[in-house]
């Protein structure tokens, strides 16, 4: 498994500064159902399409939060992110590689992890 050390949650979360033009992005979502308690999550196919057929955006990532999962037995914040998440949002790891767009594909041999600086001194010292 590919680990990155990657300061995520200071970067984006934080420190939208930090972000190359934060004043460009903004975040597309389906309104809650009438009676439900969560927007409805967006297909893959129609993430692509978002992506690729209208001239309104540059570019779209995806992100699906919170994802249940461990490290060694230990219970993490995770999400799940497309390929070119840190590429749009104009950000480098501390250390290692950044998620690519081929980390998207199905036939990836090991899907890479990114950790922010946090979670590696937490589980790893």
């Amino acid at each position: 498994m590919v680990s990155v050390v990657f300061t995520v949650y200071n970067t984006i979360f934080l420190r939208a500064d930090a972000v190359r033009r934060p004043g460009e992005l903004f975040g597309v979502e389906r309104p809650t159902r009438p009676g439900a308690n969560a927007s409805r999550r967006f297909t893959r196919s129609e993430y692509e399409a978002l992506r690729s057929e209208t001239s309104i955006f540059t570019d779209a990532i995806a992100m699906l939060r919170p994802v249940k999962a461990r490290i060694e037995g230990r219970r993490v914040t995770s999400a799940l992110v497309t390929g070119n998440f840190f590429q749009v949002l104009g950000v480098q790891p501390a250390l290692g590689r950044p998620l690519t767009p081929e980390d998207d594909e199905r036939s990836a041999s090991l899907p890479p992890i990114v950790l922010s600086h946090r979670g590696w001194d937490k589980l790893f010292a």
